[in-house]
C-alpha cells in the first residue's frame, strides 16, 4: 500500500487517469443500462448562462499610504491606529507656524481685491447717486442765475456808461458821438456796438426760457452764447478806447471818456469771471454725475479682475505650502499603520501611515486571456468566500479591466476588479473566494450538451428519438459555454427527445 501511495505521489498524471477510467465507468453505468438502451433527453426551455470561474481576493475600494511631502519636526498626531476618519481629517502635521501666519495674510490681501471689485461691479451706491444728482441741480440753477445777471450787468453798463459815447446805442444804427478817422474805422465801430446789440438780445430770449427741468445740452449751449457774448463786449471796449483815444476831442473828454469805459470794463470783466465760474462748476458736477450714472469703465473692472485671480494665486500657492506640513485623509476610512511619535524629525516623501476604507471592499481576480474578450465593465457575477462557504453567495458587477496583461504561472492573464454590490460586514480584507462572471444570459432558450452534436460536411446534427427508431435532424448552434452546453437556435423543439449517448454494440 505504501508503494501505490508513493507511485501516486511521484507520478500525479497516474492518479488522474484512474479518476478519468472511474468517472468514465460511473458516466456507463448513468446514462446507459445493461440491455444497451441509450441515454435520451426531452427538449424544454430554460435560460443559457455563460459564465467564467475564476478565483479571486477581498481588497478594501481605497487604500493610501501617506506621508509628508516636506521633513519637519512632527508637531501632532490627531488619530491613532484603528482610527476611523473622514475625508479632509487632519490625521498628522508637523510644525508650521510661519506657514498658517503667512495664508492668513494672503487670504485678507484676497479678501480686499474681492471687496474693490465687488464695488466696481455694483457700481455707484444709490446714496452716492442722489448727492451726485442734487450737487448737479443746484450747478445748473446757479449757472442759470449767473447767466443772467451777467447778461443783465451787461445790458446796463452798456446803457449807463457806453452808450454816452453813441446816439441810439441800443438800436440797430448806433452813431457814435464824435467825429473819427477815418470813416471805416467809425463804421466799423459802429457796426460792432450794432452786434453786441443783437448778440445781447437774443441771449435774453434765449436765457428767459431756461425752465426746469433743464436739457444739459440746451445749458450748455446757452452758457457758451452768454460768455461768448460777454468777451465780444470786452473786445468791442477795448476796441472803443483807441477809437477814442484818437479821436478829434479834448483832453478833458477824453479823461472822462476814459474812466467810463474803464468802469465799464471792469463791470464786463467781473460779469465774465462770474458766469465763467459758474461754469466751470457745472461742467465739474456734470462730469461726476456721467460718471456715476455710467457705472464703471470695462477697462477698470479688467484691471481689479486681474488683481483678485492673481490674489487667489497667492492664496493657492500659500495653502499648497501648508499642506506640505499635513497628512490629510483624501478619503473615508480606518487608519491601519502609524510609524511616527511627536517630536520625531520626519523625512520628506516616505510614508508613515496608512489609511484604508473599510467599508467599501471589492475583489480582484485574473482572467486568462481566453476568456477576457467575453467579459465587460458591468456585468453580474457571484462570489462565494472560502470563510463562508458556496451556500453564502455575494452579489458583484465587474467594475474595471485591465488594459495590460499580468502574466502568473506563466500565463497571460488580466486583473479585473468586481465591486460587491452592498456593504457587507461579513466581508473583510485579504478574504479569498472563487468568483462566478456571467457574460451572456438568455432566457426561454433550448440547451443541450455539446457532446451530442454531431459533425459532417460542415453541418451539425443530433439524433432524434421517433416512433420506429431515430433520426437525424440538422441542427444551427448558437452560443456555447466552456461547460460543454450549446444553445441550439432552430432544429428543435420543446418536447422532442433527442440521444445523448448511444450504447456500443
Amino acid at each position: 500500500m505504501k508503494k501505490v501511495k508513493n507511485i501516486f505521489l511521484k507520478r500525479p498524471y497516474v492518479y488522474s487517469i484512474l479518476v478519468l477510467i472511474i468517472l468514465a465507468g460511473i458516466g456507463f453505468t448513468t446514462f446507459g443500462d445493461s440491455n444497451g438502451t441509450p441515454e435520451t433527453q426531452t427538449i424544454s426551455r430554460s435560460t443559457f448562462k455563460r459564465q467564467v470561474s475564476v478565483s479571486g481576493k477581498v481588497v478594501a475600494a481605497q487604500s493610501a499610504d501617506l506621508g509628508f511631502e516636506q521633513g519637519g519636526r512632527l508637531a501632532s498626531i490627531n488619530s491613532a491606529i484603528g482610527s476611523v476618519v473622514t475625508k479632509g481629517t487632519i490625521i498628522a502635521s508637523l510644525e508650521n507656524g510661519d506657514a498658517r501666519a503667512e495664508l492668513l495674510q494672503k487670504q485678507a490681501a484676497l479678501e480686499r481685491e474681492q471687496s474693490k471689485l465687488a464695488s466696481l461691479t455694483q457700481g455707484t451706491r444709490p446714496e452716492q447717486l442722489t448727492i451726485d444728482r442734487q450737487a448737479y441741480t443746484d450747478a445748473s440753477r446757479a449757472l442759470v442765475v449767473a447767466l443772467r445777471a451777467a447778461h443783465l450787468d451787461t445790458e446796463i453798463t452798456l446803457l449807463n456808461d457806453v452808450d454816452t459815447l453813441f446816439e441810439n446805442g441800443s438800436s440797430v444804427n448806433p452813431n457814435i458821438i464824435f467825429w473819427v478817422s477815418p470813416y471805416s474805422a467809425e463804421a466799423a465801430i459802429e457796426n460792432e456796438r450794432a452786434s453786441i446789440t443783437e448778440k445781447l438780445t437774443t441771449l435774453k430770449q434765449n436765457l428767459s426760457q431756461l425752465v426746469e427741468p433743464i436739457p444739459t445740452a440746451s445749458l450748455q449751449t446757452i452758457a457758451q452764447s452768454t460768455l461768448d457774448a460777454l468777451k465780444s463786449t470786452n473786445t468791442f471796449l477795448d476796441h472803443l478806447r483807441v477809437i477814442m483815444e484818437n479821436a478829434g476831442i479834448s483832453e478833458s473828454e477824453k479823461e472822462s471818456y476814459r474812466v467810463t469805459l474803464n468802469t465799464a470794463g471792469q463791470e464786463v470783466a467781473a460779469a465774465l469771471n462770474t458766469a465763467q465760474d459758474a461754469y466751470a462748476t457745472w461742467s465739474k458736477e456734470r462730469d461726476t454725475l456721467a460718471l456715476s450714472e455710467a457705472g464703471t469703465a470695462q477697462l477698470d473692472l479688467n484691471g481689479q479682475m486681474a488683481n483678485v485671480k492673481a490674489a487667489q494665486a497667492d492664496v493657492e500657492s500659500a495653502q499648497a505650502r501648508l499642506r506640505k506640513t499635513l497628512i490629510v485623509a483624501p478619503f473615508d476610512g480606518t487608519v491601519t499603520r502609524m510609524d511616527i511619535t511627536v517630536g520625531e524629525i520626519i523625512a520628506s516623501n516616505s510614508s508613515q501611515i496608512s489609511l484604508m476604507n473599510t467599508n467599501s471592499f471589492n475583489i480582484e481576480s485574473y482572467v486568462p486571456e481566453v476568456h477576457i474578450a467575453h467579459i465587460k465593465p458591468g456585468n453580474p457575477a457571484k462570489v462565494t468566500l472560502d470563510a463562508y462557504g458556496s451556500e453564502t453567495v455575494f452579489d458583484a458587477t465587474v467594475a474595471t479591466i485591465d488594459p495590460a496583461e499580468t502574466i502568473r504561472d506563466g500565463v497571460s492573464t488580466y486583473k479585473v476588479v468586481l465591486s460587491f454590490q452592498s456593504n457587507d460586514p461579513r466581508i473583510k480584507s485579504g478574504m479569498t473566494g472563487s468568483v462566478s462572471i456571467i457574460t451572456l444570459e438568455k432566457t426561454n432558450t433550448i440547451v443541450v450538451p455539446q457532446s451530442v452534436l454531431l459533425k459532417r460536411d460542415g453541418r451539425q446534427y443530433v439524433q432524434k428519438k421517433v416512433e420506429d427508431g431515430t433520426v437525424e435532424v440538422l441542427v444551427e448552434t448558437g452560443d456555447s459555454t466552456s461547460l460543454g452546453q450549446v444553445e441550439i437556435v432552430s432544429g428543435l423543439s420543446e418536447g422532442d427527445i433527442i440521444i445523448l449517448d448511444i450504447p456500443q454494440k
